[in-house]
């Protein structure tokens, strides 16, 4: 399957380092944030492959793909502590992630994608910053059976500060999301150009579960992309989010917020036909919370390289 970047590219621009550790509780929690929330995750969305892709997948002798990515980058972040202090840095992150995908039934439409990863940062100036993250999820799609797609999955991150024998953090996402992704050109035969200009909304909510639990909370997001591909090596993507936060644990009162999150970047393929990639852009991030020590403005400037891996010759399940 061929690479889905408008997923990967808005991920890495606006969340390429929000799952860093922070010896403070407030910061490290607000970036876990940022991954469980706006339906952008870092592997992409089976939601958001074409019908040429789904005929492909579905009606093969094996119906499963190891799918591996790694990323590494550097990026100017205008406010590395996510709070009102405003500090900045140069930071150099990287991410890894290895994940299975196995198309289960195209009578039933069904896809389930395991995944795990690790990702972290390292700060310039503020070095008791680094941090590093071990997730992992699992996903269930179903694919062609309603109006939009659907999928329901869970997403768990486990944070660390100072090395990855300093456990601050652990958050569990369980939630379910509806997308459709639309070709704005037709091709000669009425058919939408699946290659051309692509809309793509995501909708969505579910539940946060944490330790420790004063940032438990039930969330609802919204997302909306557009990638504009300009030749088969060059491509521009577009993408904003919106997510609704209300915290549930009954020792932080009556506690809520809004995020809203814009990117622009252009990624470029310098090797025709070949998994590697090299991305640059802006994205921008606010948070509005009740209360108001919780309320941040961000920007991320970032230049990385990605490496992705498919078709590795090794599936789990045969029909």
């Amino acid at each position: 399957m061929k690479s889905r970047f408008p997923i990967h590219l808005v991920c890495l621009l606006v969340s390429q380092v929000l799952l860093i550790s922070l010896p403070a509780q407030t910061s490290l929690s607000q970036r876990l944030d940022h991954q469980l929330r706006l339906g952008m995750q870092r592997t992409p969305t089976v939601m958001f492959s074409s019908p040429y892709e789904r005929a492909e997948y579905f009606g093969r002798e094996y119906n499963g793909e190891w799918k591996f990515e790694f990323n590494t980058g550097a990026a100017f972040d205008s406010n590395v502590a996510y709070d009102a202090t405003g500090l900045n840095d140069y930071h150099w992150d990287y991410e890894t992630s290895l994940g299975y995908e196995w198309w289960v039934s195209k009578a039933l439409g069904v896809v389930i994608t395991p995944s795990m990863g690790m990702e972290g940062s390292r700060f310039d100036k503020y070095r008791e910053l680094d941090g590093d993250v071990l997730s992992a999820g699992l996903v269930l799609a179903i694919l062609d059976k309603l109006p939009v797609d659907v999928e329901v999955g869970y997403l768990g991150g486990w944070g660390f500060s100072g090395g990855f024998g300093d456990q601050v953090l652990i958050q569990h996402d369980v939630s379910a999301r509806f997308a459709k992704a639309i070709p704005l050109v037709s091709k000669a035969d009425g058919t939408g150009d699946e290659d051309g200009p692509m809309l793509k909304w995501r909708l969505g909510g579910g539940h946060v579960f944490s330790d420790p639990s004063s940032d438990d909370q039930a969330h609802g997001d919204a997302s909306l992309e557009l990638s504009l591909p300009v030749d088969e090596q060059l491509s521009l993507v577009l993408g904003t989010g919106l997510s609704y936060l209300s915290y549930t644990d009954s020792s932080v009162g009556s506690r809520e917020a809004w995020l809203f999150q814009a990117a622009a970047a252009i990624e470029c393929r310098p090797l025709k036909h070949k998994d590697l990639f090299v991305a640059a852009g802006v994205g921008y991030t606010h948070r509005a919370d009740n209360d108001s020590s919780s309320d941040y403005d961000q920007w991320l400037v970032s230049l990385s390289i990605r490496f992705e891996w498919e078709h590795l010759g090794f599936n789990l399940f045969k029909n």
